[in-house]
Protein backbone atom coordinates (compact mmCIF):
# COMPACT_ATOMS: atom_id res chain seq x y z
CA UNK A 1 0.00 0.00 0.00
CA UNK A 2 1.48 3.31 -1.07
CA UNK A 3 -0.42 5.65 1.24
CA UNK A 4 -2.68 5.51 4.25
CA UNK A 5 -5.53 7.98 4.00
CA UNK A 6 -6.68 9.47 7.28
CA UNK A 7 -8.65 12.47 8.50
CA UNK A 8 -5.89 14.32 10.35
CA UNK A 9 -8.24 16.83 11.96
CA UNK A 10 -10.39 14.03 13.34
CA UNK A 11 -7.30 12.23 14.64
CA UNK A 12 -6.11 15.32 16.53
CA UNK A 13 -9.55 15.82 18.06
CA UNK A 14 -9.56 12.17 19.14
CA UNK A 15 -6.24 12.79 20.88
CA UNK A 16 -7.86 15.60 22.84
CA UNK A 17 -10.78 13.38 23.76
CA UNK A 18 -8.39 10.75 25.10
CA UNK A 19 -6.51 13.43 27.04
CA UNK A 20 -9.76 14.63 28.67
CA UNK A 21 -10.72 11.08 29.62
CA UNK A 22 -7.31 10.61 31.20
CA UNK A 23 -7.60 13.84 33.22
CA UNK A 24 -11.12 12.91 34.30
CA UNK A 25 -9.83 9.66 35.76
CA UNK A 26 -7.11 11.53 37.67
CA UNK A 27 -9.17 14.32 39.24
CA UNK A 28 -12.41 14.27 41.21
CA UNK A 29 -13.80 17.66 40.13
CA UNK A 30 -15.82 18.21 36.95
CA UNK A 31 -13.58 19.12 34.05
CA UNK A 32 -16.24 20.19 31.56
CA UNK A 33 -16.48 23.61 33.20
CA UNK A 34 -12.86 24.01 34.28
CA UNK A 35 -11.60 27.22 32.69
CA UNK A 36 -7.93 26.23 32.70
CA UNK A 37 -8.70 23.09 30.72
CA UNK A 38 -11.14 24.87 28.41
CA UNK A 39 -8.60 27.59 27.69
CA UNK A 40 -5.93 25.03 26.82
CA UNK A 41 -8.44 23.15 24.69
CA UNK A 42 -9.38 26.32 22.82
CA UNK A 43 -5.74 27.17 22.14
CA UNK A 44 -5.09 23.68 20.83
CA UNK A 45 -8.19 23.74 18.61
CA UNK A 46 -6.98 27.05 17.18
CA UNK A 47 -3.60 25.46 16.51
CA UNK A 48 -5.29 22.59 14.67
CA UNK A 49 -7.33 25.05 12.59
CA UNK A 50 -4.18 26.88 11.50
CA UNK A 51 -2.21 23.69 10.88
CA UNK A 52 -4.73 22.24 8.44
CA UNK A 53 -6.30 25.39 7.01
CA UNK A 54 -4.91 24.68 3.52
CA UNK A 55 -6.13 21.08 3.32
CA UNK A 56 -7.90 20.06 0.14
CA UNK A 57 -9.38 16.90 1.63
CA UNK A 58 -13.23 17.22 1.76
CA UNK A 59 -13.54 15.29 5.03
CA UNK A 60 -10.90 17.43 6.72
CA UNK A 61 -12.47 20.66 5.44
CA UNK A 62 -15.83 19.58 6.84
CA UNK A 63 -14.18 18.70 10.17
CA UNK A 64 -12.62 22.17 10.24
CA UNK A 65 -16.06 23.74 9.75
CA UNK A 66 -17.40 21.79 12.72
CA UNK A 67 -14.28 22.70 14.67
CA UNK A 68 -14.91 26.39 13.98
CA UNK A 69 -18.29 26.14 15.65
CA UNK A 70 -16.80 24.33 18.62
CA UNK A 71 -14.13 27.02 18.97
CA UNK A 72 -16.79 29.74 19.08
CA UNK A 73 -18.61 27.77 21.76
CA UNK A 74 -15.45 27.34 23.85
CA UNK A 75 -14.51 30.99 23.40
CA UNK A 76 -17.83 32.12 24.90
CA UNK A 77 -17.29 29.83 27.87
CA UNK A 78 -13.72 30.96 28.55
CA UNK A 79 -14.07 34.67 27.68
CA UNK A 80 -17.54 35.89 28.67
CA UNK A 81 -16.85 39.54 27.88
CA UNK A 82 -18.05 40.20 24.33
CA UNK A 83 -15.69 43.14 23.79
CA UNK A 84 -12.73 41.06 24.90
CA UNK A 85 -13.71 38.31 22.45
CA UNK A 86 -13.93 40.90 19.67
CA UNK A 87 -10.44 42.29 20.45
CA UNK A 88 -9.09 38.77 20.73
CA UNK A 89 -10.39 37.84 17.28
CA UNK A 90 -9.20 41.08 15.74
CA UNK A 91 -5.74 41.38 17.33
CA UNK A 92 -4.68 38.38 19.40
CA UNK A 93 -5.76 35.57 17.07
CA UNK A 94 -4.01 36.92 13.94
CA UNK A 95 -0.75 37.19 15.90
CA UNK A 96 -1.17 33.64 17.23
CA UNK A 97 -1.97 32.38 13.72
CA UNK A 98 1.10 34.08 12.28
CA UNK A 99 3.35 32.53 14.95
CA UNK A 100 1.74 29.12 14.51
CA UNK A 101 2.13 29.30 10.71
CA UNK A 102 5.82 30.19 11.02
CA UNK A 103 6.33 27.34 13.48
CA UNK A 104 4.59 24.91 11.12
CA UNK A 105 6.80 26.05 8.25
CA UNK A 106 9.89 25.61 10.40
CA UNK A 107 8.82 22.11 11.46
CA UNK A 108 8.18 21.23 7.81
CA UNK A 109 11.65 22.37 6.76
CA UNK A 110 13.32 20.51 9.63
CA UNK A 111 11.25 17.45 8.78
CA UNK A 112 12.26 17.50 5.11
CA UNK A 113 15.92 17.89 6.00
CA UNK A 114 15.76 14.99 8.46
CA UNK A 115 14.02 12.71 5.97
CA UNK A 116 16.51 13.58 3.22
CA UNK A 117 19.45 12.78 5.53
CA UNK A 118 17.81 9.48 6.55
CA UNK A 119 17.37 8.55 2.90
CA UNK A 120 20.91 9.66 2.11
CA UNK A 121 22.32 7.35 4.80
CA UNK A 122 20.81 4.31 3.10
CA UNK A 123 21.63 5.52 -0.41
CA UNK A 124 18.11 6.17 -1.76
CA UNK A 125 18.08 9.98 -1.73
CA UNK A 126 17.38 9.98 -5.48
CA UNK A 127 13.78 9.14 -4.60
CA UNK A 128 13.41 12.12 -2.27
CA UNK A 129 11.37 14.30 -4.72
CA UNK A 130 8.56 11.73 -4.72
CA UNK A 131 8.73 11.39 -0.92
CA UNK A 132 8.71 15.19 -0.50
CA UNK A 133 5.57 15.43 -2.60
CA UNK A 134 3.83 12.89 -0.36
CA UNK A 135 4.94 14.76 2.76
CA UNK A 136 3.43 17.94 1.33
CA UNK A 137 0.10 16.15 1.07
CA UNK A 138 0.15 15.73 4.86
CA UNK A 139 -0.52 11.97 5.02
CA UNK A 140 -0.01 10.35 8.43
CA UNK A 141 1.64 7.29 6.92
CA UNK A 142 2.85 6.46 3.45
CA UNK A 143 5.37 4.28 1.71
CA UNK A 144 7.68 4.74 -1.26
CA UNK A 145 8.31 1.62 -3.38
CA UNK A 146 11.75 1.33 -4.97
CA UNK A 147 12.83 -1.61 -7.08
CA UNK A 148 15.45 -2.58 -9.66
CA UNK A 149 17.17 -5.66 -11.04
CA UNK A 150 20.50 -6.53 -9.51
CA UNK A 151 21.28 -8.90 -12.35
CA UNK A 152 19.37 -10.84 -15.01
CA UNK A 153 17.66 -13.06 -12.43
CA UNK A 154 17.46 -11.12 -9.17
CA UNK A 155 15.38 -8.11 -8.26
CA UNK A 156 15.69 -6.05 -5.08
CA UNK A 157 12.58 -4.26 -3.83
CA UNK A 158 12.62 -1.55 -1.18
CA UNK A 159 9.49 -0.33 0.55
CA UNK A 160 10.41 2.84 2.46
CA UNK A 161 7.86 3.49 5.21
CA UNK A 162 7.30 7.00 6.56
CA UNK A 163 5.24 8.25 9.51
CA UNK A 164 4.28 11.65 10.87
CA UNK A 165 4.96 12.37 14.55
CA UNK A 166 2.59 14.27 16.83
CA UNK A 167 4.54 17.50 16.28
CA UNK A 168 4.09 17.21 12.52
CA UNK A 169 7.61 16.00 11.71
CA UNK A 170 8.07 13.09 9.33
CA UNK A 171 10.61 10.33 9.72
CA UNK A 172 11.61 7.14 7.95
CA UNK A 173 10.17 4.53 10.30
CA UNK A 174 11.22 1.30 8.58
CA UNK A 175 12.83 -0.07 5.44
CA UNK A 176 11.35 -3.29 4.12
CA UNK A 177 13.60 -5.04 1.62
CA UNK A 178 12.63 -8.00 -0.52
CA UNK A 179 14.93 -10.11 -2.69
CA UNK A 180 13.16 -11.82 -5.61
CA UNK A 181 14.85 -14.59 -7.55
CA UNK A 182 13.17 -15.34 -10.89
CA UNK A 183 14.87 -18.72 -11.30
CA UNK A 184 14.59 -20.07 -7.77
CA UNK A 185 11.64 -18.81 -5.64
CA UNK A 186 13.07 -20.65 -2.63
CA UNK A 187 15.72 -17.93 -2.51
CA UNK A 188 13.11 -15.17 -2.19
CA UNK A 189 13.67 -13.37 1.12
CA UNK A 190 12.28 -10.36 2.95
CA UNK A 191 13.54 -8.31 5.90
CA UNK A 192 12.46 -5.11 7.64
CA UNK A 193 15.43 -3.03 8.77
CA UNK A 194 15.51 -0.33 11.43
CA UNK A 195 16.62 2.91 9.68
CA UNK A 196 19.00 3.57 12.57
CA UNK A 197 21.17 0.72 11.24
CA UNK A 198 21.60 2.72 8.00
CA UNK A 199 21.64 -0.41 5.85
CA UNK A 200 22.38 0.67 2.27
CA UNK A 201 20.91 -0.94 -0.84
CA UNK A 202 23.91 -3.11 -1.66
CA UNK A 203 24.33 -4.08 2.00
CA UNK A 204 20.67 -5.14 2.26
CA UNK A 205 21.08 -7.24 -0.88
CA UNK A 206 24.22 -8.87 0.49
CA UNK A 207 22.58 -9.65 3.83
CA UNK A 208 19.57 -11.25 2.12
CA UNK A 209 22.01 -13.22 -0.04
CA UNK A 210 23.46 -14.75 3.14
CA UNK A 211 26.62 -12.67 3.41
CA UNK A 212 27.94 -10.52 6.26
CA UNK A 213 28.45 -6.75 6.46
CA UNK A 214 30.29 -4.47 8.88
CA UNK A 215 28.47 -1.49 10.42
CA UNK A 216 30.07 0.74 13.02
CA UNK A 217 32.63 -1.83 14.08
CA UNK A 218 30.07 -4.65 14.35
CA UNK A 219 29.68 -7.42 11.79
CA UNK A 220 26.08 -8.38 11.00
CA UNK A 221 24.69 -11.52 9.39
CA UNK A 222 21.10 -12.71 8.98
CA UNK A 223 20.30 -16.09 10.48
CA UNK A 224 18.39 -17.51 7.52
CA UNK A 225 17.22 -20.45 9.64
CA UNK A 226 15.63 -18.43 12.43
CA UNK A 227 12.86 -15.79 12.30
CA UNK A 228 11.20 -13.64 14.95
CA UNK A 229 7.45 -13.25 15.55
CA UNK A 230 7.23 -10.61 12.80
CA UNK A 231 8.77 -12.90 10.21
CA UNK A 232 12.13 -11.15 10.15
CA UNK A 233 15.35 -13.10 10.20
CA UNK A 234 17.21 -12.76 13.47
CA UNK A 235 20.47 -10.83 13.19
CA UNK A 236 23.74 -12.32 14.35
CA UNK A 237 26.18 -9.73 15.68
CA UNK A 238 29.96 -10.04 15.89
CA UNK A 239 31.39 -6.99 17.71
CA UNK A 240 35.02 -5.92 17.74
CA UNK A 241 35.54 -7.94 20.91
CA UNK A 242 34.74 -11.07 18.88
CA UNK A 243 38.14 -10.59 17.29
CA UNK A 244 37.43 -10.55 13.56
CA UNK A 245 39.66 -8.28 11.49
CA UNK A 246 39.21 -8.73 7.74
CA UNK A 247 42.44 -6.86 6.96
CA UNK A 248 44.39 -9.19 9.24
CA UNK A 249 42.70 -12.27 7.80
CA UNK A 250 43.49 -11.22 4.23
CA UNK A 251 47.09 -10.49 5.15
CA UNK A 252 47.37 -13.85 6.90
CA UNK A 253 45.96 -15.82 3.97
CA UNK A 254 47.77 -13.90 1.23
CA UNK A 255 51.02 -13.02 2.95
CA UNK A 256 53.11 -10.24 1.46
CA UNK A 257 50.44 -9.56 -1.18
CA UNK A 258 49.30 -5.98 -1.51
CA UNK A 259 45.63 -5.69 -0.47
CA UNK A 260 43.95 -2.60 -1.85
CA UNK A 261 41.95 -0.65 0.74
CA UNK A 262 39.06 -0.53 -1.72
CA UNK A 263 38.90 -4.33 -1.65
CA UNK A 264 38.72 -4.33 2.15
CA UNK A 265 35.98 -1.69 2.07
CA UNK A 266 34.02 -3.73 -0.47
CA UNK A 267 34.32 -6.88 1.65
CA UNK A 268 33.10 -4.86 4.64
CA UNK A 269 29.92 -4.06 2.68
CA UNK A 270 29.34 -7.76 2.09
CA UNK A 271 30.44 -7.88 -1.55
CA UNK A 272 32.19 -10.79 -3.17
CA UNK A 273 35.52 -9.80 -4.65
CA UNK A 274 37.08 -11.44 -7.69
CA UNK A 275 40.69 -12.61 -7.35
CA UNK A 276 43.07 -14.77 -9.35
CA UNK A 277 45.26 -17.38 -7.72
CA UNK A 278 47.84 -18.93 -10.05
CA UNK A 279 45.82 -17.59 -12.98
CA UNK A 280 42.63 -19.29 -11.84
CA UNK A 281 39.54 -17.19 -11.10
CA UNK A 282 38.06 -17.22 -7.58
CA UNK A 283 35.73 -15.08 -5.49
CA UNK A 284 36.13 -14.25 -1.82
CA UNK A 285 33.80 -12.87 0.85
CA UNK A 286 34.07 -12.07 4.54
CA UNK A 287 33.19 -14.78 7.07
CA UNK A 288 33.26 -13.12 10.51
CA UNK A 289 31.50 -15.98 12.28
CA UNK A 290 34.45 -18.30 11.59
CA UNK A 291 37.03 -15.47 11.62
CA UNK A 292 37.96 -16.29 8.07
CA UNK A 293 37.03 -15.71 4.42
CA UNK A 294 34.96 -17.86 2.09
CA UNK A 295 36.41 -18.79 -1.29
CA UNK A 296 34.36 -19.74 -4.37
CA UNK A 297 35.43 -20.94 -7.78
CA UNK A 298 34.26 -19.41 -11.08
CA UNK A 299 31.02 -21.47 -10.86
CA UNK A 300 30.34 -20.10 -7.36
CA UNK A 301 31.05 -23.46 -5.75
CA UNK A 302 32.54 -23.03 -2.28
CA UNK A 303 36.16 -24.13 -2.02
CA UNK A 304 38.37 -24.91 0.92
CA UNK A 305 41.72 -23.19 1.21
CA UNK A 306 43.31 -26.66 1.07
CA UNK A 307 41.80 -27.37 -2.36
CA UNK A 308 42.95 -23.97 -3.61
CA UNK A 309 46.50 -24.58 -2.34
CA UNK A 310 46.78 -27.89 -4.18
CA UNK A 311 49.62 -30.01 -2.81
CA UNK A 312 51.51 -27.07 -1.36
CA UNK A 313 51.84 -26.49 2.34
CA UNK A 314 50.22 -23.43 3.80
CA UNK A 315 53.59 -21.69 4.14
CA UNK A 316 54.54 -22.56 0.55
CA UNK A 317 51.19 -21.31 -0.71
CA UNK A 318 51.55 -18.02 1.14
CA UNK A 319 55.05 -17.46 -0.20
CA UNK A 320 54.72 -18.70 -3.77
CA UNK A 321 51.09 -18.23 -4.84
CA UNK A 322 50.54 -15.65 -7.52
CA UNK A 323 47.58 -13.68 -6.26
CA UNK A 324 45.93 -10.92 -8.26
CA UNK A 325 43.26 -8.77 -6.61
CA UNK A 326 41.82 -6.24 -9.08
CA UNK A 327 42.31 -2.66 -7.96
CA UNK A 328 39.50 -1.32 -10.15
CA UNK A 329 36.29 -0.82 -8.21
CA UNK A 330 33.15 -2.00 -9.91
CA UNK A 331 29.93 -0.02 -9.65
CA UNK A 332 26.58 -1.45 -8.59
CA UNK A 333 25.67 -4.50 -6.56
CA UNK A 334 27.85 -7.58 -6.79
CA UNK A 335 27.16 -11.27 -6.49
Amino acid sequence: MGVEKSNRVEAELMNWQQKEQKFQSLFSFELSSNKALLREKLHDFERIAVKYKNTTDPDERFALQMLKQERRHLEKKVYRNRLFRYVRRLVVNPIRQYIATRNNEKVAEISKDQVFRQMQKIGVERHYPSVSQKMNSGLFKFSEPVSHYVNANEQIRHNLQFEQKNNGEYHLSATQVELKNDLDPSLNRKQTFDPRLAIKEDEAYNLLSGRSIEKGGVWLKLDLNDRDVDGNYKIKEFPASYGYDIQKVMTDVFANKKIDSGVIESLNRGNREEIKINNRQYYIEADPQHRSINIYDSKMQKQSLTSVMGKKTYQEFRQEAKVEIPLKRRNGLKQ
